[in-house]
């Protein structure tokens, strides 16, 4: 289905501007009118058009009487009927923008997986009015599923797709109050927070973090610590601890002492100090990987405990890995990965999401571009469906050969291994 436009709704935004005015009444309604004169009725809903016609027939009563009043063709009305007409045009645009809102959110709830553009653009242009709509949408989504995991062997309807599309338009318009929505749909048991954001967890939730808890990072933290909260989730919440660095909102040696206390509070000991049951190999891995990839292997210590590397799913990283990556001799100097980063803040989600194979264009899914080959036998991403990765083993993982993490994957995907096929 190709990208509709929302003509309708721009016009009563325009009218209903026009009518908020600090101007007479009879300027702001000859301002309003003239907007609404280019509104197609064509296509409109029945309540809309009866609307529109109510007061149009007003209108032209009005103005009709005026003329004949003064004998002047091009009268306009007075003031005073001009204030008896503002309610019934605003009450008519009111609803007009209310019925196409409603459009732009179904549009967004079921996808179909298109890139939702025109709907895109005119969030971005009235922002004030679609964002309280965006965040109350999610909300009740995130209620939905707590409601589901709170009745045993009760499963959530069909999931909407509109949280994963908010997600990406809260970085980019940089909306702060989507932070406790996403604090709480991260928090959800279980698979919930994927339900509500999809593959966009693993890549996408870091940067959200650094970009709105750079100034209170142990939220973060608490996000890592929490043993009810997904696996996948406490991992990712560590992720955002590259962009801190990377961003300069912490130094190496911060953000090193400050993983090295999450891999301590975060194990699982038996009465003989080693892994004990429900101990979590996996995202002792996920912060080892975090200390890699921000060059702190020298500084941590980690690196100095062999019997450390006991807690550690050693198939995602081992003692290699973090040699491999120790801190740079310049402090300032970044990683190669850390450089790699896309930005804190998502510039454009539009672009983002032409990136993402799932979604089509012109009727086709999008393909690779030439000359990088598709990668062979590898899910596809999709927004509204999440690849449901394993769970945590309770028995330690034995490491094999592998290709080394920061490769390039053999697939041919042009993707580091560790972000491509490791993780199938």
């Amino acid at each position: 289905m190709p990208d509709r436009g929302y003509k309708r709704f721009e016009i009563a935004m325009s009218a209903i501007e026009q009518l908020s005015k600090d101007t007479s009444a009879s300027s702001r309604v000859s301002a309003a009118v003239a907007a609404m004169s280019a509104f197609e009725l064509t296509g409109a809903t029945i309540a809309a058009g009866e609307s529109f016609e109510a007061w149009g027939v007003q209108y032209n009563r009005l103005i009709q009487a005026e003329q004949e009043s003064t004998g002047d063709e091009i009268a306009s009305l007075s003031e005073q009927d001009a204030a008896e007409l503002i309610p019934s045009i605003l009450a008519s645009c009111e609803l007009v923008r209310s019925i196409e809102s409603d459009l732009v959110l179904a549009s967004l709830r079921d996808n179909q997986r298109r890139i939702p553009q025109a709907e895109i653009k005119l969030i971005r242009q009235y922002p004030q009015w679609f964002v309280p709509l965006l965040l109350q949408d999610c909300v009740a989504e995130t209620e939905k599923i707590e409601q589901s995991k709170n009745k045993k062997g009760a499963s959530s309807d069909a999931v909407s797709s509109l949280p994963f599309f908010t997600l990406y338009l809260a970085s980019e318009l940089a909306i702060a109050e989507f932070l406790p929505v996403l604090l709480r749909g991260l928090k959800l048991p279980g698979e919930g927070a994927f339900d509500l954001y999809g593959d966009s967890i693993h890549d996408e939730v870091p940067r959200l973090l650094a970009q709105f808890l750079h100034d209170d990072i142990d939220r973060i933290d608490e996000l890592v610590l929490a043993p009810s909260h997904n696996i996948y989730v406490r991992w990712c919440s560590a992720g955002s601890y590259k962009y801190l660095v990377r961003d300069k909102i912490l130094t190496l040696e911060e953000a090193v002492q400050r993983l090295d206390r999450l891999f301590e509070a975060t194990k699982v000991t038996d009465e003989t100090g080693r892994p004990g049951m429900g101990h979590s190999y996996e995202l002792s891995a996920g912060i080892v990987d975090v200390l890699a990839s921000i060059g702190g292997g020298e500084l941590s210590m980690i690196g100095d405990s062999p019997e450390q590397w006991n807690f550690i799913d050693d198939s995602i990283i081992g003692p290699d890995d973090l040699v491999s990556s120790v801190a740079p001799a310049d402090p300032s100097r970044l990683t190669r990965e850390l450089l790699a980063l896309p930005a804190t803040r998502i510039e454009d989600c539009i672009e983002v999401f032409r990136s993402w194979r799932s979604f089509k264009e012109d009727g086709r899914t999008k393909e690779y571009p030439s000359p990088v080959p598709k990668p062979a036998d590898r899910p596809l991403p999709i927004p509204r469906v999440c690849q449901k990765l394993p769970q945590p083993e309770i028995a330690k993982p034995v490491r094999s050969d592998r290709t080394p993490r920061n490769a390039d994957c053999p697939c041919g995907s042009g993707k580091k291994y560790k972000k491509c096929c490791m993780q199938t």
